[in-house]
C-alpha cells in the first residue's frame, strides 16, 4: 500500500497554542500545512503563564524537534508544591490548605513565551494578519475562504480559533458557545515589589482568595529561573525572567 500521507495538505484556522502545536508537529513529519492567523504581533496574547502537566509534555515531545522541546524546559518552571495551595477568605485567614503533591513532573511556562517557541517551530507554516471566514467542501477538497476575499484549497480545515471559530459555527449551523456572564482580569506583580508581610502570607503556592458575592482571586508565584527545568540559555526575548505574583 502506497503511503499518501505527506500528499496531504492541511489549514489550520487559528495559531494560538493549540493550532502552533499541531503545526509543529505536521510539518515534523513533512505534511504540508498552513497556519491562518488573524494576530500580527504574537505577544498580543492572553494569560499569564500556563500548567502543563506530565502528559502535556509528552505530548508536546512528540510534536517538537529536540532542540524545540529542550527550549521550552530551558524557558519553564518548576510546578513543585512547597506547602501545599492554601485557599483564604477576603481578609487573608486559612480556610483549607493542600497536600503537598506530585503532579506528574509539569512545568509552567509563559503563554507569550510558549506561543513564540512554537510559532518557532512552525516556522514558514504562519500567516498572520488574516482570518478564517468560512468554508465549503469540494468533492474531496475543502475551499477556505479568509477575510481578504481570497480562497485557498486544502484536503483537510482543523478550526483552531478558540470560542469564537468560524470553522465551528460554519459546521454547527449557529454558535458553539454563548457568553457565561463572568468578568476575569489578570496581572502580575514583579515579586520585589509585593511588601514581606505580603510575600510571606502568598507563599510560592499557589493560593485562591474567596471574596462576597462570588468574587474571587487567584494567585501563583512564577519563578522561571529560581525554580527553572533546565540550565537557562538563550532567551526567548518574550517575558520577564524576574519571579511575578500573577
Amino acid at each position: 500500500m502506497t503511503d499518501t500521507t505527506n500528499d496531504l495538505s492541511v489549514l489550520i484556522a487559528g495559531g494560538g497554542l493549540g493550532g502552533l502545536a499541531l503545526a509543529a508537529g505536521l510539518r515534523l513529519r513533512g505534511i504540508r500545512t498552513r497556519v491562518i492567523e488573524r494576530d500580527t504581533d504574537l505577544t498580543a496574547t492572553g494569560g499569564y503563564h500556563i500548567h502543563l502537566d506530565g502528559s502535556a509534555l509528552r505530548a508536546l515531545r512528540d510534536l517538537l524537534d529536540r532542540s524545540a522541546f529542550e527550549s521550552l524546559l530551558a524557558a519553564s518552571a518548576t510546578t513543585r508544591v512547597q506547602n501545599g495551595d492554601v485557599m483564604r477568605d477576603m481578609r487573608g485567614r486559612l480556610l483549607l490548605r493542600t497536600r503537598p503533591g506530585d503532579d506528574g513532573g509539569g512545568v509552567n511556562i509563559d503563554r507569550i513565551t510558549l506561543r513564540l517557541l512554537l510559532a518557532d517551530s512552525a516556522g514558514d507554516a504562519l500567516r498572520a494578519g488574516r482570518a478564517v471566514t468560512g468554508h465549503t467542501r469540494d468533492g474531496a477538497e475543502v475551499v477556505v475562504e479568509l477575510d481578504d476575499g481570497s480562497t485557498e484549497r486544502h484536503d483537510l480545515l482543523v478550526g483552531a480559533e478558540g470560542v469564537h471559530s468560524a470553522v465551528a459555527r460554519s459546521l454547527a449551523g449557529g454558535p458553539t458557545s454563548t457568553p457565561a456572564g463572568l468578568l476575569g482580569i489578570g496581572g502580575r506583580t514583579p515579586a520585589e515589589g509585593v511588601g514581606p508581610a505580603a510575600r510571606r502570607l502568598l507563599g510560592r503556592d499557589a493560593g485562591l482568595a474567596i471574596g462576597p458575592g462570588g468574587t474571587g482571586l487567584y494567585v501563583g508565584h512564577h519563578d522561571p529561573v529560581g525554580d527553572a527545568v533546565l540550565a537557562r540559555g538563550a532567551g526567548t526575548g518574550a517575558a520577564d525572567p524576574s519571579p511575578v505574583y500573577v
